[in-house]
């Protein structure tokens, strides 16, 4: 069985040089001097061990991906970050619970739904990029041509794994990871309702 990822090479050039163009307007990542130090903060995946684990980030500093943002929300435990970097439109609905204390830390990869949800509802929007292995040149010059001085993320297709370096980025040196499974518990693959197909 041959999985299709989200966008090919191409598109997704396409999809970055759109969304940079049409959200100008938006901050953009830029980490900070190394000399940092902000201390810990709890990365939130949706995995079904955050059933078991999501009240340990009670009072922390946390920064969700995927499903965990809603479900965080819906416990009470808003997250300082949001980070997003699935190119597919159904990720909108991971968002549908936005808090205005929320930094939403959206990849210019991510569909332009995303981007304009978040917007509509006067969220806190940062851009970030990233690059892939298969068309890393051409994504790095896009930037350097249309983001001059920004740099790209590298770090794998999981945003699991690059949230931690966009945390890094914005200062934070110690961190604590929960739900990060990528694995089941039975037929459970999530720890609630997901948007995408098993």
């Amino acid at each position: 069985m041959t999985i299709r990822t989200p966008l090919t090479a191409p598109e997704r050039l396409a999809r970055m040089e759109q969304n940079i163009l049409r959200f100008r307007h938006l901050p953009r990542y830029c980490p900070v001097p190394e000399s940092v130090n902000k201390g810990r903060i709890s990365i939130c995946g949706f995995g079904p061990s955050l059933l078991d684990t999501w009240q340990e980030v009670k009072g922390a500093r946390v920064m969700s991906t995927s499903g965990a943002h809603d479900f965080l929300i819906g416990k009470g435990v808003i997250p300082k970050y949001h980070v997003e970097m699935d190119a597919r439109e159904r990720k909108a609905e991971f968002v549908r619970r936005s808090h205005p204390d929320v930094t939403y830390v959206i990849n210019s990869t991510c569909h332009p739904t995303l981007f304009e949800l978040l917007l509509a509802r006067c969220r806190k929007v940062v851009m970030w990029h990233s690059y892939t292995d298969d068309d890393m040149a051409n994504q790095i010059q896009l930037v350097e041509r249309l983001d001059r001085g920004l740099g790209l993320l590298g770090g794998g297709s999981n945003v699991g794994v690059r949230a931690f370096i966009v945390a890094r980025g914005f200062g934070y040196r110690a961190f604590e990871g929960y739900g990060l499974d990528c694995s089941y518990r039975g037929d459970v693959q999530w720890a609630g309702a997901h948007y995408s197909k098993k």
